[in-house]
């Protein structure tokens, strides 16, 4: 087992994950299913491809480092979201916490912005 698996997910667990995906793949949930199934997958794979996204990640810059990060972060929670609340609602849920956010964010970059040709 490779330490990106190992940090997420105990060795012993991983058969039952692939079970709960063919059981959930059986009852016709198939988004979940292909999510878990990949999970593990990437989890076996990742030593082979490690070398390409270590190059890949010292090629890029910070910025865009951080925005992948943060990109893939908002996946995995918009994944999780949709498998317990469904898609309505976790469409929902995310557009109220953005637009909070905006809320939060825009003043506060208008106020740079005024910093900026002010000074």
């Amino acid at each position: 087992m490779n330490p990106l698996t190992s940090l997420l997910v105990p060795d012993t667990a991983l058969m039952p994950l692939l079970l709960m995906a063919g059981f959930l793949n059986i009852i016709g949930y198939r988004k979940p299913a292909i999510g878990i199934i990949v999970f593990v997958m990437i989890g076996a794979f990742s030593p082979m491809f490690e070398p390409i996204i270590e190059s890949l990640f010292d090629a890029l810059p910070w910025w865009a480092v951080l925005l992948l990060v943060v990109f893939i972060v908002l996946q995995v929670f918009r994944f999780i979201g949709e498998l317990f609340l469904g898609p309505e609602v976790w469409g929902s849920f995310f557009g109220g916490v953005l637009l909070g956010s905006m809320r939060f964010v825009m003043p506060l970059l208008l106020l740079l912005g005024l910093y900026a040709v002010l000074r």
